[in-house]
């Protein structure tokens, strides 16, 4: 039986309702016969906590993560990532796939003092996490490039563990600035965007025989967008695992 933990970074119920069908119902009904005796897997969804935990005590066999914590787990403990996530949104009539993603630092229209990224000092920030990717470290790694420093300089860097508070929170001026993910639409490196990453990953761990991640990667490389795991998922599908190197 392997385990494929899952960071929940917006809860449990949610990580359940997207990616139970992928990484239970999708990859038993790719893989339980291909091996003698049969193999099964069960998803399970972690905080950032436990998550570290887990994979260290190997109780976990594979995860799926964002990259700054794939790239943590990764020099520490020797996973290998299989496959990169191509995702999907839809905007309008229209649907975009991606497999980057960056950060976006945004204030109100009428916030015509703060125009670069020196005018960031003393402002109030609020990000989703420090450990977040998208709405959090591309934008620290932005403000040390310029010559700030992300804790000190900011009169106020606010947590909220979730995006949709981010933008309230600037759009009701609670604060003056806000980091989130860019828009699944941008697909080019922009003056308004950070640089970009690959999406979230899976990743095996290194206990696990290099058979069964041969065979759980050509799965997730075969899982066509109409299978009603990518649909949960609101995933295109998986392509060959990207670079991660410019996370470390």
């Amino acid at each position: 039986s392997y385990k494929v933990g899952v960071l929940a970074i917006n809860g449990f119920a949610d990580a359940n309702a997207k990616y139970k069908l992928m990484f239970e119902e999708y990859l038993n009904r790719k893989l339980r016969d291909v091996f003698h005796p049969k193999i099964n897997f069960t998803m399970v969804p972690l905080d950032f906590t436990t998550l570290y935990t887990w994979v260290e005590t190997k109780i976990v066999d594979f995860i799926y993560v964002n990259p700054s914590a794939y790239s943590c787990i990764e020099s520490q403990y020797g996973a290998s990532s299989l496959a990169s996530q191509q995702s999907i949104q839809k905007l309008g009539n229209d649907t975009y796939d991606f497999a980057l993603f960056g950060g976006v630092i945004f204030v109100r229209a009428d916030r015509t003092d703060i125009k670069t990224i020196a005018d960031l000092k003393d402002k109030s920030i609020a990000a989703a996490s420090i450990s977040g990717l998208g709405s959090g470290q591309a934008q620290f790694r932005v403000m040390v490039d310029n010559g700030l420093n992300y804790i000190q300089d900011p009169a106020q860097l606010v947590f909220t563990s979730n995006q949709g508070t981010v933008v309230n929170m600037v759009y009701q001026k609670k604060v003056d600035v806000g980091f989130v993910r860019t828009n699944q639409i941008e697909q080019m490196e922009s003056k308004s965007s950070t640089i970009l990453y690959p999406e979230w990953n899976v990743a095996a761990l290194s206990h696990v025989h290099w058979l069964v991640q041969r065979e759980v990667q050509r799965a997730l490389l075969e899982l066509d967008q109409s299978d009603p795991a990518a649909k949960a998922a609101t995933v295109k599908g998986w392509i060959p695992t990207l670079s991660y190197m410019e996370l470390r």
